[in-house]
Formats: structure tokens, C-alpha cells, sequence
């Protein structure tokens, strides 16, 4: 994502813009195919901007990203059920007036956070850990859940 931090208009405006750039088109070509090869031979290599802002735009499209800032907490001792967090989420989802196509399925979801939190089996399941329901009574995600670490 490239970020355009200018516009032109009003006054900015070039209202000849058209024929200049067709008065350069030869080495407008011959810019794009050395850039071209530039990009074949090094890869790309973004400018910081560039990389500022695809991460806030990654992270203001994460279907999953509001819920987290919104209903968990990142802890180190924390953990939480796999179920206990679909659930949290459906139900978050729905207050936020998400319809049916919009929520992820179980399935997707699941898929999405364990690309962000490590996880193991517990005798209830999935366990996430680093991360916590904020809205329990503890971090733990379930009441009574055998698998948190003692207090």
C-alpha cells in the first residue's frame, strides 16, 4: 500500500498534466521496465512509509483485530479455551451488528488467532495462551479453568 499524503487541486491542479505525460510517454516506458528489472534482480525493498502504512491497514482490515483490543488481553499467564473465545467473539460480533457473512466461522477464526497465540491441549481442548478474556473474572477465559497456571 503506497501512502498519497498529496492531492492537487484547486490551484495544485494541472489541467495539461494529460499531454505532458504523453510528451514523456517514451521515458516514462523506459523508467517502468528499468524499475522492472531493478525488481527482478534485488526484490522489492519498500520505503519505511510504505511499510508503516500496509501494517495499519492490515491491521484496520483484521476481522479479528477490534474483537482482540476490544475483548482480550495479552498476557504472558494468560490463557484461554478455544471455545470460550469463539463464543466471545460471536458474541461480539453480533452486538457490533456483524451479519452472518461478515462473522468468521469457527473454522477461520481458529485458523486466525493461531497464527497469532501459541497453543496447547488441555483436558477441555484447545488452549490459547497469551491471551485472556478481559470481561471474566480472571484472565483465564473459563470459570474454574484447570488448565491456568496456579495463582
Amino acid at each position: 500500500m503506497i501512502p498519497f499524503t498529496r492531492t492537487f487541486s484547486g490551484t495544485a491542479e494541472d489541467r495539461t498534466l494529460g499531454d505532458k505525460l504523453r510528451a514523456e510517454a517514451a521515458g516514462i516506458l523506459r523508467w517502468a521496465v528499468e524499475g522492472c528489472l531493478m525488481w527482478q534482480q534485488h526484490g522489492l525493498n519498500p520505503p519505511a512509509s510504505v511499510i508503516t502504512a500496509t501494517e495499519a491497514y492490515q491491521a484496520a482490515e483484521d476481522p479479528v483485530n477490534e474483537f482482540l483490543l476490544d475483548r482480550c488481553v495479552r498476557a504472558q499467564v494468560a490463557t484461554v479455551t478455544a471455545s470460550a473465545l469463539y463464543q466471545a467473539y460471536r458474541a461480539w460480533a453480533i452486538e457490533q451488528g456483524l451479519g452472518d457473512r461478515e462473522r468468521l466461522t469457527g473454522t477461520n477464526f481458529g485458523t486466525h488467532v493461531s497464527k497469532m497465540f501459541k497453543s496447547k491441549r488441555g483436558a477441555r481442548g484447545k488452549i490459547y495462551e497469551g491471551i485472556g478474556l478481559v470481561q471474566r473474572d480472571h484472565l483465564y477465559g473459563d470459570e474454574g479453568d484447570d488448565d491456568a497456571p496456579p495463582e
